[in-house]
């Protein structure tokens, strides 16, 4: 059997170690903020064709996802909808960055309050959130 490269060893590595993968991460975007940045600047501005392509195809794609958020904030500001200031998840207590989170985008108002964190966990399951 052949010897793996580095490149094969730090694959299985991230996978096996997806908690100390994002530590890691999120050290080095805080170490380096402006130049992750800057790289994310330069590589918008250099596919900018692209993203125009990909936006117009998924806004045609899903009318109703893009609609949902705008109905709720319409509802919130009318006072037909009340933002929740806790996560409606029981075991989570945090009141910052609550978001509603659609289970049918049919139904624009019908909502979960999440928090990012939550919200984040429900659609990837998997995810890692510290």
């Amino acid at each position: 059997m052949a010897a793996l490269t580095s490149s094969e060893r730090n694959k299985i590595w991230r996978k096996n170690n997806p908690k100390r993968k994002a530590e890691y991460a999120r050290k080095y975007n805080r170490e380096h903020a402006e130049q992750v940045a800057q790289y994310g600047r330069s590589y918008r501005s250099s596919h900018l064709e692209e993203k125009r392509v990909y936006d117009k195809k998924y806004r045609k794609a899903n009318p109703e996802k893009r609609r949902a958020p705008v109905y709720v904030h319409r509802a919130c500001k009318s006072g037909e909808l009340v933002r929740a200031e806790i996560c409606s998840r029981p075991s989570c207590t945090n009141t910052e960055r609550i978001e509603a989170h659609h289970e049918d985008y049919s139904k624009p108002l019908d909502v979960e309050w999440l928090c990012e964190s939550c919200h984040k966990k429900h659609h990837n399951p998997k995810l890692v959130v510290v």
